[in-house]
């Protein structure tokens, strides 16, 4: 796997990976300055369900920051993703009830961001947790971002 800076041509990082030719993956491409790395993860995609109705969502922090962020995702008032998550992790898909998910991140008091979003049945999504601790740049400063990766 190799990433590069599209304006410049230059190698951000590079990495080998064995692929499953009958498997799903994502690769994120995480890092500030000149330390950057590729991060892949396997898609679990064949194991969810469409029977049970429900959105699936899945994190990756890329806060660049030396303390992990606690995060914290809440769907009808419960909370189905809490736990500490350092730098470059990402989690599984995780079960949501449609509608709105409160999505909140902090750490030792230079993270600290909210945003709502609202999933929709048999969607999955990815969050991206984002940004510069502490920096008063708006577009830098730590965000919620999300896409949607298609539906089940």
């Amino acid at each position: 796997i190799k990433s590069f800076d599209y304006s410049t041509g230059q190698t951000l990082a590079t990495n080998v990976f064995g692929f499953d030719s009958s498997k799903y993956y994502s690769v994120f491409t995480l890092g500030t300055a000149s330390a950057y790395q590729n991060v892949v993860t396997r898609d679990n995609f064949d194991s969810l369900s469409t029977t049970a109705g429900m959105a699936y969502v899945r994190y990756i922090n890329a806060v660049n920051d030396p303390n992990p962020v606690a995060v914290s995702f809440m769907s009808n008032g419960t909370e189905f993703i809490k736990t500490n998550a350092p730098f470059a992790s990402v989690s599984g898909f995780m079960a949501a009830a449609p509608g709105d998910v409160n999505i909140t991140i902090t750490n030792d008091g230079s993270v600290n961001s909210n945003r709502k979003i609202t999933v929709e049945q048999n969607k999955l999504y990815t969050i991206l947790l984002t940004g510069i601790p502490g920096s008063t740049d708006s577009d830098k400063a730590v965000q919620i971002k999300f896409i949607q990766n298609g539906s089940l």
